[in-house]
């Protein structure tokens, strides 16, 4: 297969296959070790070793487990004879009525598959209903290498273990009498250390996930669109989330990265405003419900009968409107009224009261009239342990003008580019007023746009902010850990 192919290496299926089959024999290995005569253990070893040895793999490829699937795959081990010869029988017959155009042969080919295809079908409706079980799906994330080498270590460890004990046993002679314990005890003792082996294994994969301290930004790569994962002392937040030329950017871009990082919960959902570059991604993830939002919020100009905010309230998420001097505080349940300062001077974010992440909105403001869904953008300024940032949706050289007041001269380290770097966005006056150390623009290559647009970039050039275009690096990564610096990582060095 690898003569042919080497990149099946890292397929998936391919992993899992031998693996399997690896772990299988293992575990006759230490049934044969241990003299393993009890029929159930006989009968439920091979999917048990098989289901431990993958378990990394499964874990690497799809960020998450089912429990019930050892369930599934006990009720399956049976027919797995008659499903292989019938199978394979299909497939000779099937070969030679292709070969030489033979219907007889091809209608016997499709008697020999019956058995596999009704015993298949049958399988599937079990994982289905298993699957709708509650706690099927536990999204784990993706492992860390040294995990994964200590579980295997620790499956070795096991196999070694177990023919340490058929040495003993066969050294063992009846004069012997160092160990003083029944037959009972001895066998409690096997068995066991066997458990506390298997447990520590999968408990260092699964069980520790240790505590995720700092601040982790995340612009995911969504095309021609926007979508921000933000990460703060436990707490998850997505801002926008959509593409206009990547389709179902939501199952195959945002939500594989939310998984791989092990997010189950989001705490709060950020929609700038309801074009679909921000939120078709959006959708999809609130329609299949995999990963539970708590709330989603939005700017005052929405009502309920938006289609995104009417799906948000189906499915029974607490919808936010949101305007211009509203708080979100690390606590997900605050969310203050909005505050009376003067715009002409700097106001008081309250900032002190909160150790952790802090988000103030300063768009859309119910005192000023928008032309269209881009100047009505939701804007945030997040704030954590020193650090700010400023999410900016698609809003314009207007919009910018009416919430620039709000900063107070307040500079800003990390900006999301307005409008995927347009040319009227990211004005002078916006730039030298925040004057942001990195400007991020999400947008894909040779869009019909234009973006980003030259002017800005000489823009950002001007104000000394180095900047990073999504299509050129690929996912752009900011992590902060609270003390003076921050560490920007992309997925494609960008020289």
């Amino acid at each position: 297969i690898l003569i042919l192919n080497p990149l099946e290496l890292y397929e998936a299926g391919f992993q899992l296959s031998f693996i399997a089959v690896f772990g299988i024999f293992a575990g006759n290995e230490i049934r044969k070790n241990l003299k393993i005569k009890s029929p159930v253990l006989v009968y439920l070893l091979p999917a048990l070793s098989a289901q431990i040895a993958t378990f990394p793999i499964i874990l690497s490829s799809y960020y998450s487990f089912s429990p019930y699937s050892i369930i599934a795959n006990i009720i399956l081990l049976p027919f797995m004879p008659v499903i292989v010869v019938s199978g394979f029988a299909a497939g000779i017959f099937g070969t030679m009525a292709l070969t030489i155009e033979s219907g007889t042969l091809l209608s016997i080919a499709r008697i020999m598959a019956g058995p596999a295809h009704y015993m298949l079908k049958g399988y599937e409706s079990v994982s289905a209903f298993l699957q709708g079980m509650p706690g099927a799906d536990i999204i784990t994330g993706c492992p860390k290498l040294w995990k994964i080498i200590v579980y295997y270590l620790a499956l070795f460890m096991l196999v070694a273990y177990s023919r340490g004990l058929k040495s003993a046993q066969i050294n063992r002679t009846p004069v012997s009498n160092r160990i003083k314990c029944s037959r009972i005890k001895y066998s409690l003792m096997k068995y066991g250390i066997i458990f506390l082996i298997s447990v520590i294994a999968i408990s260092c994969l699964i069980i520790y996930r240790g505590k995720a301290d700092g601040l982790k930004v995340s612009f995911i790569d969504v095309g021609q669109g926007l979508s921000m994962y933000i990460e703060a002392d436990g707490k998850h937040i997505l801002a926008d989330g959509g593409s206009s030329n990547v389709k179902n950017v939501g199952k195959y871009r945002i939500e594989p990265f939310l998984l791989w990082s092990g997010v189950d919960e989001i705490d709060f959902l950020l929609i700038s405003h309801t074009d679909e570059d921000h939120i078709s991604g959006i959708r999809e993830l609130i329609e299949e419900g995999r990963i539970r939002i708590d709330n989603l919020v939005t700017g005052i100009n929405y009502d309920d009968s938006e289609p995104i905010i009417a799906l948000a309230k189906e499915k029974g998420i607490n919808v936010i409107k949101a305007e211009a001097g509203n708080i979100i505080g690390n606590n997900a349940d605050l969310f203050s009224d909005k505050e009376e300062h003067n715009i002409d001077e700097e106001p008081d974010t309250k900032a002190e009261q909160y150790d952790g992440l802090l988000m103030r909105v300063l768009s859309p403001d119910s005192g000023f009239i928008y032309e269209d869904k881009n100047q009505a953008s939701l804007v945030m300024e997040l704030k954590y342990k020193g650090l700010s940032m400023l999410f900016t949706g698609d809003s314009d050289i207007y919009a910018e003008s009416e919430y620039v007041r709000y900063l107070g001269g307040e500079r800003i380290n990390i900006l999301q580019c307005p409008h995927h770097g347009s040319k009227y966005s990211s004005s002078e006056l916006l730039l030298s007023t925040i004057t942001p150390d990195v400007t991020v623009i999400s947008c894909s290559k040779n869009n019909v746009y234009g973006h980003p647009a030259h002017e800005t970039l000489d823009r950002l050039e001007e104000a000394g902010s180095r900047y990073y275009v999504t299509y050129e690096t690929g996912i752009v990564t900011i992590s902060y850990e609270g003390d003076e610096t921050f560490k920007v990582l992309t997925f494609i060095n960008k020289n």
